[in-house]
């Protein structure tokens, strides 16, 4: 029977379903929750030289960098407009994407509890607990910081930060979430996002530093996710789904290891559940990232 295929004219409709959207002018804060909608329209453009989908995008990308609270955005939600600022700044060349990206950059460093090692995930979040996904993802914003800004603070913090993720894994039970310090006490070992974002952090670094030991870590990550068959995609939402196959698109762009290429595969041909909404956009970013790869 033949395996059945990701179907990547679902990635055509969520992109025009974000360009309309961004066509109404949606707020900062709006903005600020969804990019990787507005990083779906860069890709869009990016293919077709649309002139109105780049002035959209612009004045976009000025609304949400500009925005008076952008101390209060979610840490993950800097650390995707960090990163997008900088693929807009490299490709561009425009002096204010640069310019937005160091001052993500600097929001994060203020946030950075410096004592504890660790970004707390709010300010009513216990202070001395650990999360993984977020701190996984701020370490990887934080090395492309370093890599593109060449920003030497924000090369320290992730480091730290990975050395701490890596500490949150333990063979035979997985990555833990979440820890409690000083005492080290762990709980959460099926948080997926922990996993994702570990990974993405460890390829990031690999990328950085040059460190091949950091790309078996990232193999040892996803080899621990696939024995656990959570890419089956039993139980998984879309938004996990496409979280997990750009994870593993990336990890076998490096590695050519088939394994990675079939659990993508089988994540991204689960589509009943996907809205052809800018809701799906990271699904969408995972259908092109997929097809580029096939």
């Amino acid at each position: 029977m033949p395996q059945a295929q990701p179907n990547v004219d679902l990635a055509l409709a969520v992109t025009n379903a974000a360009r309309a959207w961004l066509s109404a002018e949606p707020d900062a804060a709006t903005l600020a929750t969804h990019v990787a909608a507005l990083e779906l329209v860069w890709t869009a453009q990016r293919e077709t030289h649309d002139a109105a989908l780049w002035s959209a995008l612009a004045s976009a990308m000025i609304r949400v960098n500009d925005a008076p609270d952008a101390a209060r955005v979610a840490l993950q939600d800097a650390a995707a407009l960090l990163d997008l600022n900088i693929q807009l700044w490299q490709f561009t060349q425009a002096e204010a994407y640069r310019a937005a990206a160091r001052r993500w950059t600097d929001l994060a460093l203020t946030r950075f509890d410096a004592v504890r090692g660790l970004f707390p995930t709010n300010a009513s979040a216990k202070a001395n607990v650990f999360y993984v996904d977020v701190n996984a993802r701020m370490a990887e914003a934080l090395y492309h910081a370093w890599r593109a800004l060449d920003e030497p603070q924000a090369r320290a913090i992730a480091g730290e930060l990975l050395g701490q993720v890596s500490d949150a894994f333990v063979v035979g039970k997985g990555l833990y979430q979440r820890f409690e310090m000083p005492d080290g006490a762990r709980s959460e070992t099926r948080h997926l996002a922990a996993y994702t974002n570990a990974l993405q952090m460890f390829l990031t670094a690999m990328e950085t530093t040059g460190r091949g030991t950091y790309l078996s870590r990232a193999g040892i990550l996803a080899d621990f996710v696939l024995a656990q068959e959570w890419a089956s995609a039993a139980g998984l939402d879309f938004a996990e789904r496409a979280q997990l196959a750009a994870a593993l698109t990336r990890l076998f762009k490096f590695t050519k290891t088939s394994a990675y290429a079939t659990a993508t595969r089988a994540l991204l041909s689960q589509t009943a559940d996907v809205p052809s909404s800018v809701a799906a956009a990271a699904f969408a970013l995972a259908l092109k990232s997929w097809r580029a790869m096939a």
